[in-house]
């Protein structure tokens, strides 16, 4: 088995980023060497002299390290002719020609101390599989799988592999595999499903990466728009290899988006007829419907994320109207007391919130039929603002007003 990265056209040898960048590598060896000279050089200097007595043979027999050799004149440096930085330059654009070639130029310089974002490694992690997508195929073809199949026939002579069912390829046959007939078959089709899997995982977080960098250029909203995420997320999931038992049918998907909806559209008729009884009361649920409308048409919850959201608000609901149960007060003066917490009323409000309540319940003070005569409703204004005067609130007109709004509803009797 030999692998070969290209193929070259009427020639048995395959071409690989190596020997492409052999050239390039040969050149830099030998900058390095001459590099090393030079530094040799630069770091111990070379010296001259004139001298009649200092020939060639006692040179020889006297310069030894650590001896002592007299000279009639002083010795001179000797400079160095060549420029050091331009072999440095030379080897610095060779070195990146190899990584170019080896696909290296895809990872960050081995002198860079700082981390590469997020979007410029999924950036360089497509542009290597690019690159080597044809590569890799063949590493499948010519490799991986040969190699697989001489280990399986080798522990098939050696008896090591059980054997299998004489039912199985008859049922790969229904399935659409007729070429499946004996064992050899079999294993040969598991080592590419596997093989395939690995590609299809990898093509997976690939296309997940992609879709990140969509959403970082263009928004979410775009996204939604462009993409179906719904089938996106199924492919992917697939890709990755979840079990189908985990990823929810689009049967039950259509189920959960139709009980959200459902849900959602009960709640909004709850919270608007409660707001029309007692705004003050259920005016903060008003928020959380407008919050869970919001939510409904977008793209970043899942819909059993928005029906348990609906949930929640419906609970919350039910529990705000037996909130009265634990308060000590009956539901008209609790929800007078959510009246005058609006007007800052602290502590000994429910005092007051029940005899504003008497008030508008006692036949003596409000007989039947008040709300249908100006004068009467008036003078209870005015006993409302005395009653709120003494307790020590403000803005009084406005308080008697909202309080004879909410007594219209609860307290108004033919």
């Amino acid at each position: 088995m030999a692998w070969r990265w290209a193929r070259n056209l009427g020639s048995v040898w395959g071409d690989s980023p190596v020997r492409s960048a052999l050239p390039h590598i040969r050149l830099v060896k030998r900058m390095q060497r001459a590099i090393i000279a030079a530094g040799e050089f630069d770091a111990l200097g070379a010296w001259q002299t004139q001298d009649e007595t200092a020939n060639e043979e006692l040179i020889k027999k006297n310069l030894r390290p650590g001896s002592l050799v007299k000279t009639e004149q002083a010795l001179t440096e000797l400079l160095f002719p060549g420029d050091l930085r331009i072999g440095i330059e030379i080897v610095q654009a060779q070195q990146t020609a190899i990584w170019t070639l080896l696909l290296n130029i895809n990872l960050p310089p081995s002198d860079r101390n700082s981390y590469m974002t997020a979007t410029e490694t999924s950036v360089r992690q497509a542009d290597f599989f690019q690159q080597v997508g044809q590569p890799a195929k063949r590493l499948k073809f010519e490799l991986l799988q040969p190699m697989v199949e001489q280990i399986y026939r080798r522990l098939s002579q050696r008896g090591e592999l059980p054997e299998y069912s004489r039912e199985i390829p008859p049922a790969l046959q229904a399935e659409g595999f007729p070429e499946v007939e004996t064992q050899e078959d079999i294993f040969a089709l598991d080592v590419s499903a596997a093989i395939e899997q690995a590609v299809k995982q990898s093509q997976g977080k690939q296309d997940l990466q992609s879709v990140t960098l969509l959403t970082q250029a263009v928004g979410p909203e775009e996204v939604q728009a462009l993409v179906d995420l719904e089938r996106f997320g199924r492919i992917l999931l697939q890709n990755l290899n979840i079990s189908p038992e985990a990823i929810r049918s689009p049967e039950d998907m259509q189920a959960q988006r139709d009980a959200a909806i459902r849900k959602t559209t009960e709640l909004r008729k709850v919270v608007y007829e409660r707001m029309s009884q007692s705004h003050h009361q259920y005016a903060k649920f008003s928020d959380r419907l407008r919050e869970l409308l919001d939510k409904l048409d977008g793209a970043q919850m899942s819909w059993a994320d928005k029906l348990k959201m609906a949930e929640e608000l419906a609970k919350d609901l039910d529990a705000e109207a037996k909130a009265h149960e634990g308060s000590g007060l009956s539901e008209g003066a609790y929800g007078i007391l959510q009246v005058l917490h609006t007007f800052n009323a602290g502590d000994g409000a429910d005092g007051l919130a029940m005899k504003i309540e008497a008030l508008y319940r006692d036949e003596m003070t409000a007989p039947p039929r008040w709300h249908e005569k100006e004068g009467l409703r008036r003078s209870l204004r005015q006993k409302v603002r005395v009653y709120a005067h003494t307790f020590g609130l403000g803005n009084l007109k406005e308080l008697s007003e909202q309080v004879e709004e909410f007594a219209l509803k609860h307290f108004a009797r033919g």
